[in-house]
């Protein structure tokens, strides 16, 4: 029998850890989970066959740490894709302007049903047997709902952080270079300070401003 694809799993939440788990591995593939830097980077050193990472993974940017696995030969063509971190449709969201030495990318909402069509086609291999007719309505139920449990259960714990501001604006600012790119347009800093300022349960349009300008301006690196 032929082993299962692995792939490491890089995410902060082990909720949609779980929840990436539900859905890759009904695709036909192994999960290799972590929630830090150097349990990822333990875990490429024992062999993955691609990597899955989000955005605002602190300590694992994908501007820093791709750039570092191409320039390694052992990984250099290892396939990887990232995962945009803001689940909410957005003012600033198009097609990034840069993956960073990335493959591809998808959004939170849409790692059900196109991660791993992405997967199996970064890796050149067969699709896995389909599910049967009579269970594929009850199959991308379950994987719709583990990723939107997944998502709340984030929100829920960045509300929660010592500092909920700086915590949700991490998250936006990450999402906000992969869209816009280093120099991000007036218009996307408006857009990304109101979304800070609502997901942080309504502080202060200001406050949400300061916090994005400063992690614009390096505070994040």
């Amino acid at each position: 029998m032929r082993s299962r694809p692995r792939v490491l799993v890089v995410h902060e939440s082990v909720d949609f850890l779980r929840a990436a788990q539900v859905v890759l591995a009904e695709a036909g593939f192994e999960v290799v989970p972590a929630t830090e830097a150097g349990e990822a980077r333990r875990q490429v050193s024992c062999g993955v066959q691609a990597i899955v990472l989000d955005v605002a993974v602190p300590d694992l940017l994908p501007f820093t740490w791709i750039p570092e696995l191409r320039r390694n030969d052992a990984t250099a063509s290892l396939p990887i894709v990232l995962v945009a971190s803001v689940y909410d449709k957005t003012a600033y969201k198009r097609r990034p302007v840069d993956l960073h030495g990335a493959d591809d990318y998808v959004e939170q909402h849409h790692v059900p049903d196109s991660l791993p069509l992405k997967l199996q086609a970064l890796l050149a291999r067969r699709p896995p047997p389909g599910v049967r007719p009579h269970e594929a309505h009850a199959v991308e139920r379950r994987r719709r709902q583990a990723i939107a449990e997944a998502a709340a259960e984030r929100e829920a714990a960045l509300r929660e952080a010592t500092d909920p501001v700086q915590a949700i604006a991490r998250v936006v600012v990450a999402d906000l270079r992969l869209y816009e790119g280093e120099s991000p347009s007036e218009a996307a800093r408006r857009a990304a300070a109101r979304e800070i300022a609502v997901r942080a349960g309504g502080v202060e349009l200001e406050v949400a401003r300061r916090a994005l300008e400063e992690l614009l301006s390096g505070g994040d690196r």
